[in-house]
């Protein structure tokens, strides 16, 4: 039975429209008292993110049983993203060109080694490496790796082409680990009015630091980043994106479900999903026949686009 007052859980689109127009009616009450009172506030009449929380059906505690991974959502989180580079030659030039805030080599880490973070003009968010790097950094684990700055195989966070890899984490690339409290949380992009609608919702990758550090092999990208915009005509509602990216966010999670849960699906994998947003009061929770329904059925479409352009290359490479 469910407590007196609670909320019904809605199907995704429902839930996200509902979690949506409470932040923004908030944010608009926030904006008007802070213009009336001239106070600062940190979230002043910014609606948020939109966040999801799954509760899985694991047990943490067992290592056969930790849900770890990454999602690339599609949409983008409106977030500028500055990242870390480690390589050198020809693609820490492509590293470079393609947006990576700080790129440097083995001088860059010889000046950690030495003066830690401050060998770095700026904190960047997130730090990728070629493989023969990610063997030579072992030696600023430590400093790097407390700031979530350590590149390693097992998060992703390591390739031989830098440039995807870079473009992925830029456009809204997800880390998620389940808590000792057996959930698995997530941000989706952030809560925007319709006015603004567009195909994306990344912003500029730009990490608004333009400072060189020669000394140390390193260098802030100018404005050359991708805006994200896609080859779409039609610009899409803020609604829809972000269930695109919780669809995409959920798809990620029941990929990385270990092989010791032999369920299939969402049922007996996870038990519940909540919808809240970062300054919001409250939480919507999901129905999860719907969100199973509605991930199986972008994940399909997923698979669709991905033939079609498997088979549209195929007559040019004969």
């Amino acid at each position: 039975m469910r407590p007196e007052g609670a909320i019904a859980p809605l199907p995704l689109r429902e839930a996200i429209a509902r979690v949506r127009t409470t932040a923004l009616k908030e944010a608009s009450v926030r904006g008007k008292k802070n213009r009336s009172s001239s106070a600062s506030s940190s979230s002043g009449a910014n609606p948020g993110t939109l966040e999801i929380a799954l509760k899985m059906n694991v047990d943490p505690k067992k290592g056969d049983q930790v849900v770890r991974g990454t999602a690339a959502l599609p949409r983008g989180t409106g977030k500028s993203v500055s990242v870390l580079a480690f390589a050198e030659g020809d693609m820490a030039i492509q590293a470079k060109s393609a947006g990576a805030a700080i790129v440097g080599g083995d001088n860059l880490i010889e000046s950690i080694a030495k003066e830690g973070l401050k060998a770095l003009p700026f904190v960047p968010h997130k730090a990728i490496a070629t493989p023969e790097f990610a063997s030579r950094l072992g030696r600023v684990a430590r400093t790097l790796g407390p700031k979530g700055l350590m590149p390693t195989t097992k998060a992703g966070t390591v390739a031989l082409d830098l440039v995807p890899l870079l473009r992925e984490i830029q456009m809204g690339r997800v880390d998620f680990r389940v808590s000792k409290d057996r959930l698995v949380n997530g941000g989706l992009g952030r809560i925007q009015g319709d006015q603004t609608a567009t195909t994306t919702m990344t912003a500029s990758t730009n990490s608004g630091n333009n400072n060189n550090n020669d000394n140390n092999n390193s260098s802030s990208s100018g404005n050359n980043n991708e805006q994200g915009a896609d080859d779409e005509s039609d610009a899409l509602s803020n609604e829809s994106l972000l269930a695109e990216n919780a669809q995409a966010f959920v798809a990620a999670v029941l990929e990385a479900k270990p092989k010791a849960i032999k369920a299939g699906g969402v049922k007996g994998y996870i038990n519940g999903a909540i919808l809240t947003s970062t300054f919001g009061r409250g939480s919507v929770p999901v129905d999860l026949v719907d969100l199973e329904a509605s991930v199986r059925s972008y994940v399909k479409q997923q698979q669709q686009q991905q033939q079609q352009q498997q088979q549209q290359q195929q007559p040019r490479e004969r």
